[in-house]
């Protein structure tokens, strides 16, 4: 441990940071077996490839000796002495990681045990308080699941003992709860029902599902000589499982996995740069889920990874690639480093039980905190129960009501600004694609019109030869075709000329409604080039009758002639 505030490393201990889990299966033959307890062996069909990790979980082990051989005793003493340990269930859809952290009725999970150690632990120290949330996150929103309104109302939580944090994510901000358990038993109810609550749905291997990453956080605020205190978190992640989308069978699982996946990402870049060791801030923001977890990956931070697989040889391609992962992950090395806080010199050793201020990054001794104040707060974020926020206000002489409806007046104008902004986008695009459009249109038809004049002036003349009425009808042609020519040339100028006269226009005047009015001119005109289109089209229906009555007179003058020699 560290003294008064210094960071100093914790003395080695024989932690897990590697672990493989492989779930039970009935299906004969198996891709991948557990050889000894460091080793997993994987049949690629061609070749055998044994892999070695700190430990190796066969299927026939449960989640008890899971808690065992990762040391939960150790990690609890170390979240203890001030250091923020985290635990990842990691792997594809169906290779058993909701159950290795929240387990079953008949199996408790890694929670379940981690909440009787931290107690148990917690009761042998005299102050110590242990505070725990749960959210989940998926895509680019985050969900409390924590409702503690039952336990208010049955008296098991006082209103004090509930605190909000607040997460800002790109333009909205997300509010979740912190609630101080006094017992495990109350813990695990509460912790139980959030789990409860966490988004499922249909997968490609499970009819239900885990649809989001679960993250259950228990903080343990231990006091140490007066006036320092240490400050450790247990992280615990399920996260959910990844697939390949098209596999999905419904749509909203497909647009859920693929949400999934790209967080997943983004996780496993973060994981890349702590196994080369060059972890930057670029990281933190690539994804809600990095932003959450951030504070508890960086150097300092205990990191425990567990890779769930299936040993099916149809899940092979996936837990290979779980295996890779995993062998990559050994280079990470976790230095853990103890944090300590310092509170009030006027602060009475039993308050301690409230939650301290966020613990620097190098575990140097922080300022003293504010009232309720969360470990997991983000920098210049305060979060005060109802009771300390009624007294702030009284002492500070504040009009929240003023402040509460300023803010409301512009939240109003900025949702409209966005609007008016997003309005006048789509009717810019309507408006270019109209004039793409009718350009294209307008070049069709000139088009066909040179091929008319063509024609008519052309092959036509000569097939018919000397006949004078089918002359008289193709010159006709010729004059209506190059009469369409000189309007659309003159509708082109006009059009040139509108555009140049409305550039000229001031600014207030284009903001009023230039481009409605350039879209209807746009869909008039395309509707006429439609219409002289389909003219054209039904002309040159009609223009196939001359032709085939000139050549049945030629071939009648044929025959009687050949008629009159055979005569």
């Amino acid at each position: 441990e560290g003294e008064k505030g210094d960071s100093r490393r914790v003395a080695k201990l024989p932690f897990v940071s590697v672990a493989v889990r492989i779930r039970p299966s009935s299906e004969e033959p198996a891709a991948l077996w557990a050889t000894e307890k460091s080793r997993v062996c994987c049949n690629r069909g061609f070749l055998l490839e044994e892999y070695e990790f700190s430990r190796v979980f066969g299927p026939e082990e449960d989640n008890q000796r899971l808690f065992a051989q990762l040391q939960g005793p150790a990690i609890t003493d170390s979240i203890f002495a001030g250091v923020n340990e985290t635990l990842f269930a990691y792997g594809q859809t169906g290779s058993g990681k909701t159950h290795t952290i929240f387990g079953s009725a008949s199996s408790p999970g890694l929670l379940e045990l981690f909440v009787q150690q931290v107690f148990d632990t917690a009761s042998l120290r005299a102050g110590s308080a242990v505070h725990a949330c749960c959210y989940e996150v998926l895509g680019d929103s985050l969900t409390d699941l924590i409702d503690s309104s039952a336990l208010e109302a049955e008296g098991a939580l006082c209103e004090d003992d509930v605190v909000h944090d607040e997460l800002f994510i790109k333009t909205q901000r997300c509010r979740y709860q912190i609630c101080r358990v006094p017992s495990a038993e109350l813990c695990l109810r509460l912790l139980r029902s959030a789990a409860r609550r966490r988004s499922c749905g249909v997968s490609s291997v499970n009819g239900d599902s885990s649809r989001s990453h679960a993250i259950v956080q228990l903080f343990v605020q231990n006091p140490c000589e007066p006036p320092m205190a240490s400050i450790g978190t247990l992280t615990l992640v399920d996260l959910a499982g990844s697939e390949k989308e098209h596999e999905n069978p419904s749509l909203h699982g497909r647009k859920s996995a693929r949400l999934l996946n790209t967080s997943l990402c983004s996780l496993n870049r973060l994981l890349r740069k702590l196994q080369t060791g060059c972890l930057d801030e670029s990281e933190r923001r690539q994804s809600v889920l990095n932003k959450c977890l951030w504070e508890y990956l960086r150097p300092g931070c205990g990191i425990a990874l567990i890779f769930c697989v299936n040993p099916s040889l149809q899940h092979r391609a996936a837990s290979l690639s779980t295996l890779a992962m995993a062998t990559d992950s050994k280079l990470i090395h976790s230095q853990r480093k103890c944090q300590y806080i310092q509170l009030s010199p006027h602060t009475p050793h039993e308050t301690i039980r409230q939650v301290p201020s966020s613990p620097s990054p190098r575990g140097t001794p922080a300022p003293p905190p504010r009232s309720a104040e969360t470990p997991r707060r983000p920098a210049g974020i305060t979060c005060t129960s109802p009771r300390q926020e009624s007294a702030r206000r009284e002492e500070t002489n504040e009009e929240p009501e003023f402040q509460r409806q300023l803010a409301q007046s512009a939240r109003h104008y900025e949702r409209l600004r966005l609007e008016a902004e997003r309005a006048h986008d789509e009717l810019a695009s309507d408006n270019m694609a109209l004039r793409r459009e009718c350009e294209s249109l307008r070049g069709l038809f000139v088009r066909q019109q040179q091929q008319q004049i063509a024609f008519w002036t052309g092959p036509f003349l000569e097939m018919v030869g000397e006949n004078s009425a089918a002359k008289a009808m193709a010159k006709m042609a010729a004059k209506g075709a190059q009469e369409a020519l000189a309007a659309v040339q003159q509708g082109e100028k006009e059009d040139s000329l509108a555009d140049a006269q409305s550039l000229s226009l001031d600014g207030v005047s284009r903001c009023v409604m230039p481009e409605k009015t350039s879209a209807q001119k746009l869909r008039a005109e395309m509707e006429y080039w439609r219409d002289m289109a389909l003219t054209l089209q039904r002309e040159l229906h009609k223009s196939k009758s001359p032709k085939a009555g000139v050549s049945d007179t030629e071939t009648r003058s044929s025959r009687s002639a050949s008629s009159d020699g055979v005569l």
